[in-house]
């Protein structure tokens, strides 16, 4: 799944200079959001429509950070087979 409300955050954003917004959708906050999944302190202000819903009982997160991997080739390549299955099967943000 696209996750369009991270899509909206991000473009309200002024596109020359990307502030991180650290209250909401970013990457710094992915550690403890992973976290708060399996102790459920909520610690994180990553929202939870970063993780599927069909996906509510899992006992393992496989994380994966494309570094230097910009929402720009995400958009050239998303019709890669790779990222179909992760649209299909997980979700997609955007994040800064």
């Amino acid at each position: 799944m696209l996750n369009k409300k991270s899509f909206n955050h991000q473009n309200n954003l002024n596109q020359k200079i990307i502030k991180p917004r650290y209250d909401d959708y970013c990457f710094f906050n992915i550690p403890s959001f992973i976290l708060d999944q399996f102790n459920q302190t909520n610690l994180s202000k990553l929202p939870k429509d970063v993780i599927s819903e069909k996906n509510k009982n899992y006992q393992k997160i496989i994380f994966f950070l494309i570094d230097g991997f910009g929402w720009r080739f995400f958009e050239k390549y998303q019709s890669h087979p790779f990222f179909k299955f992760i649209e299909k099967n997980g979700v997609i943000s955007k994040l800064t």
